[in-house]
């Protein structure tokens, strides 16, 4: 199953890459294009990152 997610992982990444480099694409798209690209280089650290504030266990210690 975690095959399956990092192939699609790559194909997303480099379908990104593709967008752009595209000439004919209007450059408003550039700056959510880029922010994902670099979420998609930085998934590691950002899933690490969100781990401790999303976990359950800062949920159960308010109840």
């Amino acid at each position: 199953m975690m095959s399956s997610i990092s192939l699609v992982h790559y194909i997303i990444t480099s379908a990104q890459a593709w967008m752009v480099t595209r000439y004919d694409q209007d450059h408003t798209f550039w700056p959510a294009v880029l922010l994902l690209t670099c979420l998609s280089i930085y998934k590691a650290f950002v899933t690490e990152a969100f781990i401790p504030i999303c976990s359950q266990h800062c949920w159960s210690e308010h109840w």
